[in-house]
């Protein structure tokens, strides 16, 4: 949104499950949430005619991104620096790609 507010009539939901929801449940309701919750009833939007595909989000041609940080203490615990260190593994990176690969705004179809 830049330096733009947001509309006094927008609905801020508590939740991704509760965005999710209502998505799906409200006829041309638009809004945003992570690619994991996207559901039957909830669809990806084309941006600029840029389809919310893998390849799209990842080199970055779709325009509404947001990463997946992991933040920590500079001297994690053991068990903490473990999960970094696999999630930033091929397997771990697998795992995310399965769930999070496609894209990260919803609208109802």
């Amino acid at each position: 949104m830049r330096d733009r507010r947001v509309t006094p009539t927008a609905l801020i939901m508590p939740s991704s499950e509760a965005a999710r929801d209502y998505l799906a449940t409200h006829d041309g309701a638009i809004g945003y949430l992570s690619i994991g919750y996207l559901s039957p009833g909830v669809a990806a939007l084309a941006i600029d005619g840029v389809r919310p595909e893998r390849e799209a989000v990842e080199n970055g041609t779709y325009a509404i991104t947001r990463p997946f940080l992991l933040v920590s203490h500079p001297d994690p615990e053991p068990e903490v620096a473990n999960f970094m260190e696999f999630a930033r593994s091929p397997a771990g990176q697998a795992i995310v790609g399965q769930t999070y690969g496609r894209a990260s705004t919803g609208v109802r179809r």
